[in-house]
């Protein structure tokens, strides 16, 4: 995983989108919806949209963010 965030941090968008999906299902790392968000955002500011659609749905189901469908249909 060591190397994973590694690339992530260098923006590589599979190794963000992987971080997000291990820290949201807690599959690989402590589930962490704060960490998920974080990593989706990145991912999704280089519009990756696989990352844009999970950001939409942890807003429309209120993961670790207020519930916010404005910001879910965005």
């Amino acid at each position: 995983m060591k190397s994973v965030i590694e690339k992530a941090h260098r923006g590589d968008i599979t190794s963000q989108n992987f971080i997000a999906i291990s820290y949201l299902t807690g599959q690989g790392a402590p589930k962490d919806y704060k960490k998920a968000l974080y990593w989706y955002t990145k991912a999704a500011d280089q519009r990756n949209v696989d990352a844009q659609f999970q950001l939409g749905e942890m807003y429309f189901k209120g993961q670790g963010v207020p519930q916010n469908y404005d910001i879910a249909g965005d």
